[in-house]
């Protein structure tokens, strides 16, 4: 008789492994008494009908011995009771894995693969082979660095803090990691565009008690900080062309409003990137400058790439709501682009680190400030945009260069 392994209690199996759901399906199919069956599977753990062993399904026979055969009499369920057997040996079993079948295929399959050549995959031959690049180029963006303002810890809910000193150190993180950057990208040639609000100047009363130097004495520190930069750029990188774009910014106006022409002639900025361009001039220093009358720069790329660059205060948000500056954005970039059928339009001015088809947004260095936390501007640490580009291939990535 063969081993039995089984699972369910209530169910009977024969010695040939065939299942009864039942004691009332096998006794009538047997045509035995139910009560008898019972009687038999609780007292000796089993039965036999016509040479045919029967056993409860959760326990297993092994070979059986009976000193004598059963008989079963009609009467059985009125009271007559069978011939007394020996019992089997029977033993009890481990209940089986519900997924025994998939698992001891399983089991199979992983004793037959001995090897990694034995697996049911292809094996594909690949080389390794250096690109053809273009020139790499990168478009590192510096703005709204506010370098005077103060911002009290407190008055920010602690979220910011701002001065000279923490100015001054922050710009120089943001010099220190560009060049970072520059190294890892292996960039060749770079764009340096500074957007304008270097300087936070004096268009509100107020800042004329918050702001820790005068308009000039900020363009003095602040032309010296982007002139020393611009050194430590060409002294620690391999940069071959380096294009300076200076465009001024709405804080470092001497008019009480915006003027639509001849700004710049009224922007201390202006001034300041003068000023560096005479002092790299002066040393010989191998950078370009493009400084505009216009409050607009366009850069015309040999791979094709037209540049717009200007600080962003002429993009007229609705407002925030739930999608920020972006639909203002979209109908800002497709203005411009019917004029000056730019690629990528660069600005600055909102303070936040941003980007959207063929508009990137600068974030600052002057961080969180009281103007952003009275109108529920979410919070960004000090950061500034950068690009990398392949001439051949075109932009390789967009980062964000964090100044603190």
């Amino acid at each position: 008789m063969a081993n039995v392994i089984t699972s369910v209690s209530n169910k009977i199996v024969d010695e040939s492994g065939n299942v009864y759901n039942s004691i009332r399906q096998l006794s009538k199919e047997l045509g035995v008494s139910r009560k008898w069956v019972s009687k038999c599977l609780n007292r000796d753990g089993y039965f036999k009908v016509n040479d045919v062993a029967y056993v409860l399904k959760s326990v297993g026979l092994i070979q059986p011995v009976f000193e004598k055969e059963p008989t079963l009499f009609d009467d059985a369920e009125v009271g007559g009771t069978p011939e007394q057997t020996v019992a089997p040996h029977v033993i009890e079993v481990e209940k089986p894995r519900e997924d025994e079948k998939e698992y001891q295929e399983f089991r199979r399959m992983k004793e037959d693969i001995k090897s990694v050549n034995d697996l049911p995959v292809m094996d594909y031959d690949f080389h390794l082979a250096k690109h053809k690049n273009g020139t790499r180029y990168a478009v590192a963006l510096f703005s709204d660095v506010h370098l005077e303002q103060t911002i009290e810890k407190e008055s920010v809910l602690g979220k910011n803090e701002y001065n000279l000193d923490i100015a001054e150190r922050r710009v120089r993180k943001y010099f220190n990691n560009l060049v970072l950057c520059l190294n890892d990208d292996r960039v060749e040639n770079l764009i340096f565009a500074c957007l304008g609000d270097i300087i936070n100047g004096l268009i509100h009363e107020s800042y004329l008690a918050s702001n820790s130097l005068m308009p000039m004495d900020a363009v003095i520190k602040g032309q010296s900080l982007i002139y020393s930069g611009l050194r430590f750029i060409l002294k620690n990188t391999k940069i071959k062309k380096l294009l300076f774009i200076g465009v001024i910014g709405n804080h470092s106006r001497t008019t009480k409003k915006i003027w639509s022409s001849g700004a710049y002639k009224m922007s201390y900025e202006y001034l300041m990137y003068k000023n560096i361009e005479s002092f790299c001039k002066t040393e010989g220093l191998p950078i370009e400058f493009v400084i505009p009358s216009s409050d607009k720069a366009i850069v015309n790329m040999d791979d094709g790439n037209i540049f717009l660059f200007e600080h962003g205060d002429a993009v007229r948000s609705t407002g925030q709501g739930v999608c920020g500056i972006y639909p203002a954005l979209g109908r800002y970039r497709l203005k411009t682009h019917e004029n000056f059928g730019q690629t990528k339009l660069f600005i600055g001015h909102y303070h936040q680190c941003c980007q959207m088809k063929g508009v990137v947004v600068n974030g600052s260095i002057v961080g969180q400030d009281n103007y952003a936390l009275r109108n529920g501007f979410a919070y960004e640490p000090p950061a500034q945009m950068y690009e990398v580009y392949d001439s051949s291939i075109g932009l390789l990535n967009t980062r964000q260069i964090y100044c603190d």
